[in-house]
């Protein structure tokens, strides 16, 4: 039976880091996910559902988001910050 191991040395719980994470990663989103998402335009993605794991604060789902209204992404993180 799989067990979770609790581990908080590397999560981001402190609301003042996400917000610099977020920053950070709204500054340096293209260098981070272009061509992540220049993949997902070259497959077509349209619509669906999706769900993205380890997401921090969003940053990738609200990207796909901006260009895809139509898609649903559930974004979650194990930050208690994020």
């Amino acid at each position: 039976m799989p067990k979770r191991i609790e581990s908080h040395e590397e999560a981001i719980s402190d609301i003042d880091n996400a917000r610099q994470y977020a920053e950070m990663a709204k500054n340096h989103r293209n260098i981070m996910y272009g061509s992540f998402l220049d993949h997902i335009i070259a497959l077509g993605v349209k619509g669906g559902r999706y769900l993205e794991v380890g997401a921090g604060t969003g940053v990738l789902a609200a990207m796909i988001a901006e260009d895809n209204p139509e898609v649903h992404i559930t974004a979650v993180d194990i930050s208690s910050g994020m």
